[in-house]
């Protein structure tokens, strides 16, 4: 088999649908499964998806166990040569998996391959989704931190972000994000699975870090391209959902960067004020949300 086309989803209703009859638009001349893993949801998509698709492989969670878990669940029953994943907000143009597969048969030392991610359906504003490996001191320049706001030019933003890269030419790059991205089969047999530690958030950082390591490349294929509505991830999110971002990116320092225990302790001490912070601004939002009757 070419694709095992994996989709992990938790209340994702609204997206879910459109997404997997992406999914199988794009697949045309490739033999290929699509595997939903659901966990938990409440919200009626699995139903939903079950009544309108009834060809996509269901797996169901009695409870949620986050993405890299539930991802493993339907790697070690597919089939395929290339593995995808793919997240429920995203919308697959109809050439992509074509285009990724080809990228892979014809770059044979390439073991990941991601493409090129854009907010809007008419492909204007492009995501960041190809960036360098991140490092100890990140959480000050990352796309949403204060510096990279209120100093938009500033060097360390723009070599984490790559916002030099060509986005209109395939490139080797650290890591590319897990709303889409092919691996290869021999890959995961090489250096293993998702890592479940990470509950969600920084699994894809990992899983390239440690492609690499094993002796692949990574590559950015912009002529593949997804729509990825990150919006529907932004704003009110669960205080679970908080915790365990920044639990990623204690997780992920400590397996791969300095291990000084001074300077540990100190990026330890950043992760939770900057995690506070975030509960903190989160509760605000509900608050606000509430009050105007949106929550």
């Amino acid at each position: 088999m070419d694709v095992s086309a994996i989709v992990v989803s938790h209340n994702n209703r609204v997206h879910l649908v459109p997404c997997l009859e992406s999914l199988q638009t794009a697949l045309e001349r490739l033999w290929c499964e699509i595997w939903l893993v659901d966990n938990a949801s409440s919200d009626g998509g699995p139903e939903e998806v079950r009544n309108l698709l009834p060809w996509v492989k269901f797996i169901r969670n009695d409870r949620n166990i986050g993405f890299a878990r539930a991802n493993n669940q339907a790697i070690r029953s597919a089939a395929g040569r290339y593995i995808l994943l793919l997240n429920p907000d995203t919308l697959l143009h109809r050439q992509s998996l074509i285009i990724l597969v080809n990228f892979l048969k014809h770059h044979p030392k390439v073991g990941i391959v991601g493409p090129a991610v854009y907010d809007e359906e008419n492909f204007s504003n492009i995501q960041m989704s190809a960036r360098s490996f991140p490092s100890f001191s990140t959480p000050l320049y990352h796309r949403y931190s204060p510096l990279a706001r209120l100093w938009k030019n500033n060097p360390w933003s723009r070599r984490y972000l790559q916002i030099d890269l060509d986005r209109d030419r395939p490139s080797r790059v650290d890591w590319v994000s897990a709303c889409c991205l092919m691996v290869r089969r021999d890959v995961l047999d090489g250096i293993g699975l998702l890592d479940e530690q990470f509950w969600m958030f920084a699994e894809d950082v990992d899983l390239c870090r440690r492609a690499w390591q094993g002796g692949w490349e990574v590559a950015y294929e912009p002529r593949a391209k997804v729509v990825h509505f990150i919006g529907a991830s932004r704003g009110k999110v669960s205080a679970r959902v908080v915790v365990e971002r920044h639990r990623s990116m204690w997780i992920y320092y400590r397996k791969h960067e300095q291990k000084n225990p001074l300077v540990s302790g100190l990026v330890l001490g950043g992760i939770a004020l900057r995690c506070v912070i975030h509960l903190a601004m989160n509760a605000i939002r509900k608050n606000a949300g509430k009050a105007h009757g949106l929550a």
